[in-house]
């Protein structure tokens, strides 16, 4: 890194890791949190900014079967509208 990042203690940048999108935690958040890079987030709380951090497209998701319920449920599906 060029610049007074290196005094700083921002030495490297680190590259996003996957993400975990979950419905209820059971646990997860704790299992999640000592791996470096990898983030979880609640389905209901879901951010574009996390899905496709710096608007780049294609960061590996990892979905809960709970939280693909939930997103039928908020958002619906092909054959049923949005609520």
């Amino acid at each position: 890194r060029a610049g007074k990042g290196k005094m700083r203690n921002r030495r490297y940048t680190m590259r996003r890791g996957p993400l975990v999108v979950y419905n209820e935690d059971n646990g997860i958040v704790r299992a999640m949190r000592n791996i470096p890079g990898v983030e979880t987030a609640c389905v209901t709380r879901l951010s574009l900014l996390k899905v496709a951090p710096g608007g780049t497209l294609g960061r590996f998701v990892i979905w809960t079967e709970g939280a693909f319920k939930k997103l039928g449920e908020m958002y619906g599906t092909m054959k049923s509208g949005a609520p």
